[in-house]
């Protein structure tokens, strides 16, 4: 965010992982599952084949959110023990205050797996649009609104 070559560069770091180094190195929880999805974007959630830009901007829009507010903004519960990463809780959480996804907002919605196996749960659901206003409490024509909308 500075001037020259790092002008515009937004960089971030996940310590998520991270922890005291000691010897023997204990484990990282007793599942051996240790994330959070409350910063997954829906792409991730429906199961892409591919991780792109799309998903950093997405996390970028989260932490964004979280500044404003002081809390994360789609806290969902993660559902452990299963082998499939699909986050109900988590998409319903994100739908809630985004809306419905519809094919002519996201035409390659039809190509993530989870969506398209998914029939009862999401697609079969109608969310209405809470508005990310109701949630951030910035109007629509704040500067700061309209850069997280288009993140997120």
């Amino acid at each position: 965010m500075s001037e020259g070559e790092e002008h515009g560069v937004v960089k971030m770091a996940d310590f998520g992982l991270a922890r005291i180094y000691q010897a023997p190195l204990k484990p990282l929880c007793d599942n051996g599952v240790v994330v959070t999805i409350w910063y997954h974007a829906p792409e991730l959630l429906l199961g892409p084949k591919h991780y792109t830009s799309v998903v950093d901007m997405w996390i970028v829009g989260c932490i964004f959110a979280k500044l404003l507010t002081l809390k994360p903004l789609f806290q969902g519960a993660v559902v452990k023990a299963t082998p499939n990463p699909f986050q109900l809780d988590q998409l319903d959480k994100i739908f809630k205050v985004l809306g419905h996804p519809t094919l002519e907002k996201w035409p390659s919605l039809v190509s993530l797996p989870h969506w398209q196996q998914d029939v009862q749960h999401i697609q079969g659901h109608k969310y209405d649009n809470a508005g990310l206003y109701n949630v951030i409490h910035l109007s629509p024509k704040n500067l700061a609104y309209d850069l997280l909308s288009k993140m997120l």
